[in-house]
């Protein structure tokens, strides 16, 4: 087995493993980026109090969804490395759930927030999450 020198760097077997043993949510480098991004200018408009008080809010929420992240370097199989954010699964999913062929999931129809830390600090534990859930 290969020795990492970065404790957050790993052989993908080993990744695959920590997901599946301790439940937790797996999200690519783009979409983590795409988040941060459509933030980025909202938050310099904040400071100077240009956004309306919803959008703070939306924009607080990002915030502390990003910082419940970590990040991790996966040696693949190829030699390549690639980046994944982790973190404790946030949501039991029930219903119909699509997953890509990486294990990603790309549809989910409904489920509910599970008691974690980001969600009692967001006041969403045991709420609905889906399409139809209610705000």
């Amino acid at each position: 087995m290969l020795e990492f020198t970065n404790p957050n760097e790993m052989s993908r077997e080993h990744f695959d493993q920590m997901i599946s043993v301790h439940n937790l949510e797996k999200h690519r480098e783009i979409s983590i980026l795409g988040l941060h991004k459509s933030i980025l200018g909202d938050i310099e408009k904040g400071e100077a109090d240009e956004l309306s008080e919803e959008r703070k809010a939306e924009i607080d929420l990002v915030k502390a969804e990003l910082n419940s992240l970590q990040r991790v370097v996966v040696c693949n199989d190829d030699l390549t490395k690639s980046i994944y954010y982790v973190r404790e699964a946030q949501v039991e999913f029930s219903g119909n759930v699509e997953k890509d062929e990486e294990g990603f999931i790309t549809k989910a129809e409904k489920g509910s927030y599970l008691d974690t830390e980001l969600n009692r600090t967001l006041g969403r534990v045991g709420k609905e999450y889906g399409v139809n859930a209610t705000v």
